[in-house]
């Protein structure tokens, strides 16, 4: 999966862009695709939004640009810690 495409849809809302990033792990035996956004402290509610506006948007847009409606995809959003 081409992980340009989740950036260029978050960055516009994410403050703290130098602590974003985007992991990707596909199990083909299970058709899981695991999507980790790990972004600071202060931007995890703008990833979730409004009662999980924003996050829910996020897995439908990912699973039409894979166009498999059987695909289980699992969006993790996880904090990066500044050192």
């Amino acid at each position: 999966m081409n992980v340009e495409f989740l950036k260029n849809l978050l960055l516009p809302i994410i403050k703290e862009k130098k602590l974003f990033s985007v992991d990707v792990v596909a199990f083909e035996e299970t058709n899981k695709i695991k999507v980790s956004l790990h972004v600071s402290n202060s931007d995890i509610k703008k990833i979730i939004g409004y009662g999980g506006r924003v996050y829910r948007s996020v897995k439908t847009l990912l699973r039409y640009k894979f166009q498999n409606a059987s695909l289980e995809l699992l969006v993790n959003i996880a904090n990066k810690k500044v050192l």
